[in-house]
């Protein structure tokens, strides 16, 4: 079960450290606040439901193990088939059954959101 200490310590590592339009990284969360990766996905996730985070997907290319970033998608439905990876130029097929082998989910605060906010109403 997640403890309110591990809500905090997101929170508290989130708050000083990000400004609007700063892409967090669910490793970076995980690593800096000694979460395993499943507990720090459920807690951003719980953000993004709380409109306190918007959540982005990245591809990292199967072959190079890079990051897209020139390609940044808000849904996943909306991965194209095929892309070409700007790193390689491999062209890789996008399997939406495999997506979570090479997508990544990457959030950024959401405009006019507090997440001292969030803290009070999860402490109700």
């Amino acid at each position: 079960m997640i403890g309110e200490k591990d809500y905090d310590d997101v929170i508290n590592f989130i708050l000083p450290r990000y400004k609007l339009n700063e892409w967090i990284y669910p490793n970076v969360i995980s690593r800096n606040c000694k979460l395993d990766k499943d507990t720090t996905a459920t807690i951003l996730n719980e953000l993004v439901k709380t409109k306190c985070l918007n959540e982005y997907w990245l591809i990292r290319c199967p072959y190079c193990r890079k990051i897209n970033t020139d390609r940044i998608y808000v849904h996943y439905e909306s991965v194209p088939a095929w892309f070409i990876c700007s790193h390689c130029d491999m062209k890789i097929k996008t399997d939406k059954n495999d997506f979570v082998d090479y997508a990544e989910p990457v959030y950024k605060l959401r405009k006019g959101v507090s997440l001292n906010k969030f803290r009070k109403e999860k402490k109700e």
